[in-house]
């Protein structure tokens, strides 16, 4: 197949990604910093950056639906789906099980890293974009994080690790998406020049 066939769907859209991968990186990069300064800060009266976390996974999740839809006639739709289905219902759970026990968030959101890292080495190795080696070592970067998520968790300080994890991924997750634009628009200049 192609490469142009599988992501014809998104070529014009690519502006859409530029501006979300940048929000993304930005805010995460934001919520990264000020969980290493202040990570005792109370919003919605939980201590920790977790709440923000989830409003932008969910956001996120609410935008790759839109991804998913225009590419409903591609072979990568389900992907993408699976994609907005994983971020909504991470949001979710974090937002509505976060005033219970945050401990009981350690596996979703190992496994959230997991599902993301794994997507991203994936994906580069099946569209090979210019950049796809860039792509695999911020999917193994993200696989990192899970692990480290997963078995370097603090006894004490759980929602302030698990939002400095999360938010390097939304960091991550954001300058792909920016990346991934900058090639779509290479490969529409590439298409309008033949």
């Amino acid at each position: 197949m192609d490469i142009n066939t599988r992501v014809q769907p998104f070529i014009s859209h690519r502006i859409l990604f530029l501006v979300r991968g940048l929000l993304l990186s930005m805010i995460g990069f934001s919520v990264f910093i000020l969980s290493i300064v202040n990570p005792e800060f109370r919003i919605m009266s939980t201590t920790g950056w977790l709440p923000m976390i989830a409003f932008v996974l969910i956001l996120s999740g609410i935008l790759e639906s839109v991804d998913s839809y225009a590419a409903r006639e591609s072979p990568i739709f389900l992907i993408y789906t699976n994609l907005a289905i994983v971020d909504l219902v991470t949001g979710i759970i974090i937002l509505f099980e976060l005033h219970n026990n945050p401990q009981r968030l350690v596996l979703l959101a190992t496994s959230f890293l997991f599902i993301k890292g794994s997507f991203r080495i994936f994906a580069a190795l099946h569209t090979r974009p210019p950049n796809f080696r860039g792509l695999i070592l911020t999917g193994v970067f993200s696989l990192l994080l899970g692990v480290i998520h997963w078995r370097g968790m603090p006894a004490n300080g759980v929602v302030a690790f698990m939002s400095t994890c999360l938010a390097l991924e939304l960091t991550i997750r954001g300058i792909v998406l920016v990346s991934f634009s900058l090639w779509l628009r290479k490969l529409s200049k590439c298409q309008i020049n033949r």
